[in-house]
């Protein structure tokens, strides 16, 4: 039954995150619309829970991301803790492409990427920033480096996903433009395009992606049996 239904319920979702995405950009980024997009992209794979890894790890993923932006999008506050929890989903989505690829040279390779890029991105804001590091800027570098693995990996496996990749290469351009509303306290940025983007808003920007984003990624751990040997 649940599959006879799959199909509409989907472009169900689909033209609800749809709706919601221009009232998010009409209202400037307003909270309730915003925040709504998520928690219905996690509501939607609820309904159509099932036994297989790749359903779990995006559901847990999606609870995260639930989490993490109470603290960034709803109490605007404490985006340390936030981005904590986002690290935690990436870690979900890590596992999702990690379990689902078969070839051993590819899971070679994504584990040691995941591990000298983790550390690296441990050292980077120390050598950017010097004295100006904090725990935010630490977190937020961890957290790009295991997003950016994650959209690069579901890409090499882009056959057995492509909702996933898209949502993650989706999830990317959401969060440089997140970066550039938040590195003005860190370091000095200008220019022309710069200005331009930043007139227009470059949160609400990071909106035109991030709905799209989870609506692919809620999608990706419904619609498709990625886990044969689960």
């Amino acid at each position: 039954m649940k599959n006879k239904i799959k199909p509409i319920a989907a472009i169900a979702f689909v033209t609800v995150e749809a709706i919601l995405g221009v009232i998010i950009w009409v209202t400037e980024l307003n909270v309730l619309p915003a925040y709504l997009a998520v928690v219905l992209a996690a509501l939607f794979v609820a309904l159509f829970s099932e036994r297989s890894q790749a359903y779990f790890l995006t559901q847990v993923a999606l609870l995260f991301t639930l989490a993490a932006d109470y603290y960034l999008l709803v109490i605007d506050d404490k985006y340390e803790i936030g981005m904590l929890w986002f690290i935690l989903a990436q870690l979900c989505y890590f596992a999702r492409i990690y379990l689902s690829e078969e070839r051993k040279s590819v899971r070679i390779a994504h584990l040691v990427s995941r591990c000298g890029g983790i550390l690296l991105s441990l050292l980077l804001p120390f050598l950017i920033l010097g004295d100006g590091v904090d725990l935010l800027s630490v977190v937020s570098v961890v957290y790009f480096v295991n997003i950016l693995l994650n959209a690069i990996f579901a890409f090499i496996s882009f056959k057995r996903s492509p909702m996933l990749a898209l949502g993650l290469l989706l999830f990317v351009a959401c969060d440089i433009f997140v970066a550039l509303a938040n590195l003005g306290g860190y370091i000095k940025l200008g220019g022309e395009l710069y200005l331009a983007l930043k007139s227009v808003g470059f949160n609400r920007i990071a909106w035109l992606f991030y709905v799209p984003s989870q609506t692919l990624i809620a999608l990706s751990g419904v619609m498709l049996k990625e886990h044969p040997r689960s």
